[in-house]
């Protein structure tokens, strides 16, 4: 299953396309976090794709109501807790963003990792600015600090973060359920993975970040 939270029609097209092309089974499960006039084009999306809709939940109460770092980092907890609920009872799900452009094989090759005993697996992206750091961190025990894995380390095959973004994450709804976000001190993705321990990471799902401008960062 897919789940995906949206924001925006911007990027409607090249999103669908990516989920298209890849071998996600196709079940879906939407949350808009945004106005209602957002709701209708992506529903229509997926079913004209042949895509099920597992649920769909339409809320204003977050990503616009609130400001500055923290309040946006309050609004992402409420988010992603919200999320929590509505996939808790699924099997393997895929974590994406309506920013994100999925890899063909990113179901086999991270559901692979899955089978080894991981909790969470993860693919690789780039922040929308297009710099060297992956949306992959490293926990340092002595500083207690997340440390951003570079790009500039030639990171290549499978390799262990203990913590990840959510744009391309997949662990079962129970897992995601069970690793408690509780603070705005700390930013939402980081605190919340960082309970899936290692996330093993497959470099070679690298996925495409949509800027505003709709340039695609690889």
């Amino acid at each position: 299953m897919l789940f995906m939270p949206i924001t925006r029609l911007s990027t409607l097209e090249p999103v669908m396309a990516a989920l298209n092309a890849s071998d996600i089974p196709r079940e879906a499960c939407l949350l808009v976090d945004t106005t209602s006039d957002v709701v209708k084009p992506w529903v229509e999306a997926f079913h004209e794709s042949g895509w099920s809709i597992y649920d769909v939940q339409c809320t204003n109460n977050f990503a616009t109501t609130h400001e500055g770092t923290r309040g946006k980092r309050l609004a992402h907890l409420k988010m992603r807790r919200f999320s929590q609920a509505m996939t808790q009872n699924c099997g393997r799900v895929l974590y994406t963003e309506d920013d994100t452009l999925v890899t063909p094989d990113v179901w086999s090759r991270l559901s692979a990792l899955l089978d080894k005993g991981y909790l969470a697996a993860s693919g690789v992206q780039r922040d929308r600015h297009g710099t060297d750091i992956l949306g992959l961190w490293h926990y340092d025990k002595q500083t207690e600090c997340f440390d951003p894995l570079s790009w500039t380390q030639e990171i290549t095959g499978i390799v262990e973060a203990d913590a990840v973004g959510h744009f391309c994450l997949m662990t079962t709804g129970q897992t995601y359920a069970n690793a408690v976000i509780s603070t705005t001190d700390t930013p939402i993705d980081r605190q919340h993975t960082f309970q899936m321990r290692p996330i093993a990471v497959d470099t070679a799902v690298w996925c495409g970040h949509i800027k505003p401008n709709g340039e695609v960062v690889l």
